[in-house]
């Protein structure tokens, strides 16, 4: 996207534009969540956002056409959590009701079909669940009574209701009341007891269990004998803990040294991953881990091809290296090429891979160091209507037309997927064309200021 030098004047105008237009550009983020190739995110107001690949409808909006800029889904604003698996989408709202979108082959809505839905559907009646988790495609949640529920693929025994079969309605897993923390894996989940112990079921071929072995367990299987736990985290074919003496453990499959003990041995029991005692979030990727210390520093191992550590280069790292100086991160979420997280003032920051646009920085560019995003819109991209406006062809290669019917156009804004000022044009006129020859293939949001007001569209430039 071509930007440009913001002169004192021009300032002034995105300034004002900022005040008074349909745009919020504070820090505004309340949780993150990466899936494979989409993300989820609500906003401190409780509004939920999406962006990525739809081709199930995981993005919630009614459609399956992808969207790489974040777009407000529907009108709620009550969604307290959520999470993302491989190409379907669980949220949680305030009142403690739970809601699934997406693809549903496996069962994984756990709607009782296994038929895709592109909005969010219900899930039961219940309004009692706590937490929820999800990779690829099985889904689990806790409930306030401290029972744990699962559905969707079981071919490994992920689900923990001791078969193999698919489930497309929540399975009580067992009969126990007392957990109290989830994480899914992929093909295995990972369980917190409330006395502290460590549960594991499901697939186990790399060790991602901890157990020992590489059998896979079909109903949950304790870890070790300590209890000691206090977070957990699941990710392609390994696992990560915190014991809630600060220290960092680490498990399974380690070819690209993702497990930070430098060394890319696979590992079949819990070990421990240097000697601090200052470890407080962390996240299991695809290859790569990334986890904050007490001091809010950001430490990363494992795989970095495409600058997923966010360390300014594209090689891998055995041990744990702090990415930045900065000491304000607070939340992590990764997938396997690309990495999100928040900081303390509720800032969005990424960094990896990004040849679909997936970072939602209006490029195609890869990132090796954390690149911030700015808030989408106040109002949602989603949520706006087009009156009498018209812009078309839209994507366009060249010239794309605006024309109003009865009204006139008094001026245009062009603007990056950051909000930043590409290009003011004023018009006075029922009909106008921008030229986008010298623009990269990008996203934009044209202004489009009429005498009855103001309208905001999405631009594709080919």
């Amino acid at each position: 996207m071509k930007t440009c030098y913001l002169s004192k004047k021009m300032s002034l105008i995105l300034f004002v534009f900022l005040l008074y237009g349909n745009f919020s550009f504070g820090q505004c983020w309340k949780q993150i969540e990466a899936g494979q190739m989409h993300i989820l995110g609500i906003k401190t107001n409780g509004t939920l956002w999406a962006w990525g690949n739809n081709s199930a409808g995981q993005l919630g909006e009614g459609t399956e056409i992808s969207n790489f800029v974040p777009a407000r889904i529907g009108t709620d604003n009550d969604w307290s959590i959520v999470a993302v698996g491989r190409a379907h989408s669980l949220a949680i709202k305030t009142d403690g009701t739970l809601w699934a979108w997406g693809s549903n082959y496996s069962g994984q809505l756990g709607n009782g079909t296994n038929t895709d839905s592109n909005i969010p559907v219900q899930i039961g009646t219940a309004n009692d669940w706590s937490q929820i988790s999800s990779w690829e495609t099985h889904s689990f949640a806790l409930k306030t009574n401290g029972t744990i529920w699962a559905w969707g693929q079981n071919y490994n025994g992920q689900v923990g209701d001791n078969t193999t079969e698919n489930r497309n309605l929540p399975t009580q897993v067992g009969t126990e009341t007392d957990w109290a923390g989830i994480s899914a894996g992929y093909s295995f989940s990972l369980a917190l007891k409330t006395n502290g112990t460590l549960w594991g079921w499901g697939n186990n071929g790399s060790g991602q269990l901890g157990d020992g072995t590489t059998t896979d367990r079909h109903t949950p299987t304790q870890i070790g004998a300590e209890n000691n736990w206090a977070s957990i985290s699941g990710g392609f074919q390994y696992s990560l803990a915190i014991k809630n003496n600060g220290t960092l453990w680490a498990w399974g499959y380690n070819y690209e040294g993702q497990l930070g003990d430098n060394t890319n041995e696979s590992r079949y029991s819990p070990i421990q991953v240097g000697s601090e005692t200052v470890w407080e979030k962390l996240d299991a990727g695809g290859y790569h881990t990334l986890a904050i210390k007490a001091d809010g520093s950001l430490w990363g191992a494992g795989d970095n091809e495409y600058g997923q550590l966010g360390d300014g280069t594209n090689i891998n790292k055995w041990t744990l290296t702090q990415i930045g100086n900065e000491t304000s991160w607070k939340q992590v979420s990764l997938s396997s090429e690309f990495s999100f997280a928040l900081k303390t003032d509720g800032s969005l920051w990424v960094w990896g891979y990004n040849n679909s646009g997936i970072l939602a920085d209006g490029t195609i560019t890869h990132k090796n160091v954390p690149s911030p995003i700015n808030c989408p819109f106040g109002s949602g991209v989603a949520e706006i209507k087009p009156t009498n406006v018209k812009l078309y062809p839209n994507p366009s290669h060249t010239l794309l037309n605006i024309s109003v019917e009865n009204d006139i156009i008094l001026n245009m804004d062009l603007l990056d997927v950051q909000g930043r000022l590409i290009s003011h044009h004023t018009v006075n006129k029922s009909h106008t064309q921008l030229d986008l020859s010298d623009k990269q293939q990008a996203v934009c949001f044209l202004k489009v200021t009429t005498n009855k007001g103001s309208q905001v569209f999405k631009v594709l430039k080919e």
